[in-house]
C-alpha cells in the first residue's frame, strides 16, 4: 500500500472547494490526455470493479483537516445538559464550532478527546461564501467605439486562516495552498495518477477543478508530490479524515437504502414520511417526500425529484409554493433540507428559493459510506 500527499496551489479565486469525485474526474481527464483514452478507461474499470484499491480524499487547506462538527456539538450538548447550563451557552458554543471548518492536523486528536477545547483552538480556517462581480464584453460590440459590457456575479468561496495573539483574534491570510491524499496498491493502481501529477508539475499544466476556468477560476497547479508510506497512518490513530469518494456502487447503495419501493414503504410506515406525486396531464413527472416536525415547527424536505425534460420549467417553484402553503396550514414556520456540499448547481437553486446554509453535516449512512452535506433552511411568516 502506498500513500501520497499531492500539494496544489490555487492561481486565483475558487467557487467551491472540490470533493474527491471532482478531483478523480479531473485527474482521469488529464490521464486520458497524457496516456490515451484506452489507458484511462482501463484504469477507471479496475477502480470501479474493485480489482484494485484506490482511496482519494477531498481537497483540504494544506496542513489542516476538517473539524467533525456534528460529533463535537453532540458531545458539548451532552455536557451542557448534564451541567444544567442555560441553552444560550450551547448556542454560543455551536456558533464557535461552526466557525471552525478546518484545524491543524496535530490538534485534531486533542479536540476529539476534549470537545470543549474546540472553541479555543487557533489557528483555524473559516469558510466564507460570497459573490464576485465580473464583466463580459458582447461580441457584437467589437470594433465599436462604445463597447457594451454586461455585469454579472459569480459565487465564490474564500478560506481565511484565523489566528490569535495574546490580546486579540486576527484575520490572517487567504488560503492558496491545498492538498489531497491518495492511497492505492503499489504498481498499476496508484502509479497512473501519480505519474500524471508529476507530469503536470513538470509542464506547469493546471488542474481544472470547477467551472469558469477560462475566467481564471478553479485553477490549481501541482507544487509537490510527497510519498508518505511510513508517515500516513491515520487508520490506527483515530484521526478524522473523509476519504469517501462517490463511486457508482455508493450511488446504487443509496438508491436501495433511501429510494427503493421497500425503503419508501418503511419511511411511510415507521418514520412519518408523506409522499406527493407531481403529475402533468396525468403523467407522473416527479415526486417529493416530506416529514412534518410539529414540535420544532419545521418541515423536513427529504426529496424533490423531477424528470430531466421537466426541469427549469417552473414545476419545482410550484412545488415549493405548495409546501410553504402546507406549512402555513399546519402551523409550521420553516422548511429545512440537506444537500451535498459540492453540488454547486443545486445549492444555488435552493439559495434562489430563499434557503440559507445553517451548518455542515457528515452523516454515516452505513456500509462504510459518509454523506458530506449542508443543512439549509428557509423561514417564512
Amino acid at each position: 500500500m502506498k500513500n501520497y500527499k499531492i500539494i496544489l496551489r490555487s492561481s486565483g479565486t475558487v467557487t467551491q472547494l472540490p470533493d474527491s469525485q471532482k478531483i478523480f474526474g479531473a485527474m482521469v481527464t488529464e490521464l486520458s490526455r497524457m496516456q490515451g483514452g484506452e489507458a484511462a478507461a482501463e484504469f477507471v474499470r479496475k477502480v470501479y470493479n474493485r480489482e484494485a484499491h484506490l482511496a482519494l480524499s477531498n481537497l483540504f487547506p494544506l496542513g489542516f483537516l476538517p473539524v467533525p462538527q456534528d460529533y463535537i456539538m453532540e458531545k458539548l450538548a451532552e455536557r451542557v445538559s448534564e451541567e444544567k447550563k442555560p441553552e444560550e451557552n450551547l448556542k454560543k458554543l455551536r456558533a464557535q464550532i461552526r466557525e471552525r471548518a478546518y484545524i491543524r492536523e496535530e490538534k485534531l486528536n486533542f479536540i476529539l478527546k476534549n470537545p470543549s477545547a474546540c472553541c479555543s483552538v487557533y489557528p483555524y480556517i473559516r469558510e466564507v461564501s460570497g459573490q464576485q462581480l465580473r464583466a463580459s464584453l458582447e461580441r457584437g460590440g467589437w470594433g465599436i467605439e462604445d463597447l457594451e459590457k454586461k455585469l454579472f456575479t459569480v459565487p465564490v468561496t474564500i478560506l481565511q486562516e484565523i489566528s490569535r495573539d495574546d490580546e486579540s483574534e486576527s484575520r490572517g491570510r487567504t488560503v492558496s495552498e491545498f492538498c489531497f491524499y491518495l492511497q492505492g496498491d503499489s504498481g498499476q493502481t496508484v502509479e497512473p495518477l501519480v505519474s500524471t501529477a508529476e507530469q503536470m508539475k513538470r509542464t506547469g499544466r493546471p488542474l481544472i477543478l470547477g467551472k469558469r476556468a477560462s475566467q481564471g477560476l478553479n485553477k490549481y497547479y501541482v507544487d509537490e508530490i510527497m510519498c508518505m508510506e511510513e508517515e500516513l497512518a491515520y487508520s490506527d490513530k483515530g484521526v478524522y479524515l473523509n476519504l469517501g469518494m462517490l463511486l457508482p456502487d455508493q450511488i446504487d447503495y443509496m438508491v436501495e437504502k433511501f429510494q427503493s419501493a421497500g425503503a419508501v414503504k418503511k419511511q411511510i410506515a415507521d418514520q412519518g414520511y408523506q409522499y406527493y406525486m407531481l403529475k402533468l396531464s396525468g403523467r407522473l413527472i416527479g415526486y417529493t417526500g416530506i416529514v412534518e416536525q410539529p414540535q420544532e415547527k419545521r418541515l423536513f424536505l427529504s426529496k424533490l425529484y423531477l424528470e430531466k425534460p421537466f426541469r427549469g420549467r417552473g414545476y419545482a417553484s410550484r412545488t415549493f409554493e405548495f409546501l410553504e402553503e402546507l406549512c402555513r396550514q399546519k402551523g409550521l414556520s420553516a422548511i429545512w433540507l440537506t444537500v451535498n456540499r459540492f453540488n454547486d448547481h443545486t445549492i444555488r437553486v435552493y439559495e434562489k428559493k430563499g434557503f440559507v446554509k445553517v451548518r455542515t453535516q457528515a452523516a454515516d449512512i452505513g456500509n462504510g459510506y459518509l454523506m458530506d452535506d449542508y443543512i439549509m433552511e428557509k423561514h417564512f411568516s
